[in-house]
């Protein structure tokens, strides 16, 4: 419930921020640069002057945005290679099992760089290479789920009525195999918006003077002795918001087990 909570303000101030808090988050009053949180900047100001809290709000519908198309690209694609793998086996399953390998045996952050470095930074490119690296665990994870819902009873049935197998995926075992995903996605909604920040504070990523907050963190480096609250503050913004998509994932786990 506390990850529920955590979530629903997050999305909240995704959609509904910008609209509320109309004030350009680009523009700053270089006279009051590096202020700390105060009545009229509750956030504090960065380096150029710009309030915090501003920026904070509009790089909420970056997040938002970059994890929602993100975990839609990689859950769609590794769903479908996952399900095909599970379901008929044989070659089939061989050679997607190799490409997932094989995307697998990069470490997920140096994947999502090199992707960068082909398609060069910015918004779209960051949406493709945070989906990129989801890709495989979903398509472990129906993998493997696939291939237990698949030798149940009723499977079979409709196998043995002749069904073809096409249908028997899709109406029998896709219906019943999203229990998982739905956890998965969750989690990976999380990850997708701290691996976005990451990619961002590396430079490689949404590049200023966008209100990303990976951006903001790395902007605030130069000025952690004289104003740390730039970087303290979206920090815990950023750990905050992952947390409440990970205590979602594993509330939904608990409540999905059937064992439980």
């Amino acid at each position: 419930m506390v990850g529920a909570l955590i979530v629903i303000a997050f999305l909240l101030v995704a959609v509904l921020g910008p609209l509320l808090v109309t004030a350009d988050p680009t523009s700053g009053d270089i006279l009051n640069r590096l202020k700390f949180p105060s009545r009229e900047h509750p956030f504090g100001t960065d380096g150029l002057g710009r309030d915090l809290f501003i920026r904070i709000v509009h790089g909420a519908r970056l997040s938002a945005l970059i994890g929602f198309l993100a975990v839609v690209a990689a859950g769609s694609i590794g769903v479908t290679l996952g399900a095909l793998a599970g379901f008929f086996g044989g070659w089939l399953d061989m050679v997607i099992g190799r490409v997932v390998d094989t995307l697998l045996a990069f470490p997920g952050i140096l994947l999502a760089i090199l992707v960068l470095a082909v398609l060069g930074p910015g918004i779209t490119s960051v949406i493709i290479a945070v989906g990129i690296f989801g890709i495989p665990t979903y398509a472990r994870v129906m993998r493997g789920t696939v291939m237990s819902v698949s030798r149940q009873d009723y499977v079979e049935a409709a196998t043995a009525l002749g069904v073809r197998p096409m249908s028997v995926l899709a109406k029998h075992v896709m219906k019943n195999s999203w229990a998982p995903i739905l956890v998965l996605s969750s989690l990976n909604f999380g990850n997708a918006v701290l691996t976005a920040s990451a990619l961002s504070f590396l430079g490689v990523g949404v590049q200023p003077p966008a209100p990303e907050w990976g951006a903001i963190i790395a902007e605030g480096r130069n000025y952690l002795r004289s104003a740390p609250h730039i970087t303290t503050i979206t920090g815990v913004v950023v750990f905050v918001t992952v947390l409440g998509f990970n205590l979602v994932g594993d509330g939904l786990r608990d409540a999905m087990d059937p064992r439980t």
